[in-house]
C-alpha cells in the first residue's frame, strides 16, 4: 500500500519522510532517522528542561503581578513548548522560543494559517513556491505568518550546511547525535541528502512535532481545568508521587510519573482520542485489488479511513465526546487501547515520534498541574471542538486558542 501522492503533497514537500508515496523508499528514508526518534536520556534532560523554562514563564507572571490581569495563550505557549523541544532533540541549535514567550502569539498564528495555505496547496501545488519567491516586504505586508516560516527555513538550511560540513571531517564521523547527523552519514543515496530534501524532511518533523503535540496539550488541559474533580485528583496523585523526588529536582521526571500516576497517563490518552486529527488516510494499491468482505475493490483505488472515527465511534467508547479518564481505567481497557486507540496510527507508517511524543506530554501535563493552578478565560467547548480539516483538525476558536489565567 502506498499514499496517495496528491493528497500528502499538501505541504509542499513530497521528498519527506512522512509524504512518501513509494512503500520502498519509505522504508529506506525511515530507516535512516528511527534511532534519532528514540527515547534517551538526552531526549529526556531537553524535555524536562523545556518543561520547567515553561513553569518559570508562568511563574514570571505570578510572581510580577501580571497573571491577576493577564490572560496566556496558553495554545500558543504549548506550541512553542513542542518546538523547542522537537527541535532540541533533532538539531544542532534548538529555537527556544520560550526565551521569548511575548511571541507566542504569532507563532501559534503561523501555523493556523500555514494550515490553511496547505489546504490551498494541495488543489494549486504552487502556492508555496510562489509565496517563497516573492520579495519579504511583500510577504511581510500580504501573508506575515509565513515570514516566520521562511525565518525557519533560512535557519534549518544553514544547520544543514554546517551539519553536512562537519559531517565529512573524519574526526567527527562517530555515533550520530543529531538527525542531521544521522542523515548525512547514513546509507541513503546522494540525491536524498542533497539539502532541499534534507530541508523538506526536517520542516515536516518541525511542523508534526509542534502542532499535534500542541493540540494534544491545549485539549487534555481545557478538559482537565473544566472539571474540578478531574484536577483535585490528579494534584493528589501528583503530590504522592512528588514524595519520591530528590529534593534537588524541581521536575517531575517522566519515569517517576509512569510509575506512580495512572490517572496522569490516562488523561493523556483521553486528551489524544479528543485531539487527533480530522483528516482521512489514503492509501493505494497500484497493482492489486483488495478484497474487503463481499467487495473487491479494484487496483489504483484511493481507499481511507479516519481516525477521528475510529475515537468517537458510540459502540467503541461510550458518551464518545466527553472527556473521561476513568475509560482507561477500567478491566478492559487494555483490550479497548489495543483495537481501538490510534492517535500515531498503526503499521509501517505510523508516527515514528511516538514514544518522544507521550513523554513530552506527561512530563508536561504532570508539571502543569502540579506547580500551577489555573483557570479558563474566554474559552468554552466549542473553542476546543474540530472545526475544519486542515490535514490536522483546526479548531473553530477564537485568536489564540485555550486561554487561560493563574489563580
Amino acid at each position: 500500500m502506498e499514499k496517495d501522492p496528491w493528497y500528502y503533497n499538501f505541504a509542499g514537500i513530497p521528498r519527506s519522510t512522512f509524504a512518501t508515496s513509494s512503500a520502498s523508499v519509505h522504508r529506506q528514508r525511515r530507516a535512516a532517522i528511527a534511532r534519532s526518534f528514540a527515547v534517551s536520556p538526552i531526549s529526556s534532560m531537553q524535555i524536562e528542561a523545556c518543561v520547567e523554562r515553561l513553569i518559570k514563564c508562568l511563574n514570571w507572571y505570578e510572581e510580577t503581578g501580571l497573571a491577576e490581569n493577564k490572560v496566556i495563550q496558553m495554545s500558543s505557549m504549548f506550541w512553542i513548548l513542542a518546538s523547542d523541544i522537537v527541535t532540541g532533540c533533532m538539531m544542532p541549535r534548538a529555537t527556544e522560543y520560550l526565551i521569548h514567550p511575548d511571541r507566542a502569539p504569532q507563532y501559534g498564528r503561523m501555523f493556523k494559517k500555514l494550515a490553511q495555505v496547505a489546504l490551498w496547496n494541495r488543489h494549486f501545488s504552487r502556492v508555496f513556491t510562489l509565496l517563497s519567491s516573492l520579495p519579504r516586504f511583500i510577504i511581510d505586508r500580504t501573508a506575515a505568518p509565513f515570514v516566520e516560516v521562511l525565518r525557519m527555513q533560512d535557519d534549518i538550511l544553514s544547520q544543514v550546511h554546517d551539519t553536512e560540513s562537519q559531517s565529512l571531517a573524519p574526526c567527527l564521523a562517530s555515533k550520530p547525535n543529531t538527525l542531521l547527523d544521522a542523515l548525512h552519514r547514513s546509507k541513503l543515496p546522494q540525491y536524498d541528502k542533497l539539502p532541499s530534501r534534507l530541508l523538506e524532511e526536517v520542516t515536516m518533523i518541525i511542523g508534526a512535532g509542534t502542532e499535534a503535540v500542541g493540540a494534544a496539550l491545549s485539549i487534555t488541559t481545557y478538559y482537565l481545568i473544566s472539571s474540578s474533580m478531574a484536577v483535585y485528583r490528579l494534584k493528589s496523585e501528583l503530590l504522592t508521587a512528588a514524595q519520591y523526588l530528590p529534593a534537588t529536582t524541581r521536575i517531575l521526571p517522566y519515569v517517576l510519573l509512569q510509575q506512580h500516576c495512572p490517572y496522569l497517563t490516562a488523561c493523556i490518552k483521553e486528551g489524544l482520542r479528543l485531539s487527533k486529527e480530522s483528516n482521512r488516510m489514503p492509501r493505494i494499491n497500484w497493482t492489486s485489488p483488495i478484497q474487503y468482505g463481499d467487495y473487491a475493490i479494484p487496483a489504483g483505488t484511493v481507499i481511507s479511513m479516519s481516525l477521528r472515527d475510529v475515537h468517537l465511534h458510540p459502540s467503541v467508547f461510550s458518551n464518545p465526546h466527553a472527556f473521561d479518564p476513568e475509560r482507561w481505567l477500567t478491566a478492559d481497557s487494555a483490550d479497548l487501547e489495543k483495537m481501538f486507540f490510534v492517535p500515531f496510527g498503526r503499521g509501517s507508517r505510523s508516527c515514528i515520534g511516538r514514544a518522544i511524543a507521550m513523554e513530552e506530554l506527561v512530563v508536561t501535563i504532570g508539571n502543569l498541574f502540579h506547580w500551577m493552578d489555573m483557570a479558563i478565560w474566554d474559552t468554552d467547548e466549542d473553542d476546543m471542538r474540530v472545526a475544519h480539516d486542515f490535514f490536522s483538525g483546526s479548531r473553530n476558536g477564537r485568536e489564540g486558542g485555550l486561554k487561560i489565567v493563574l489563580k
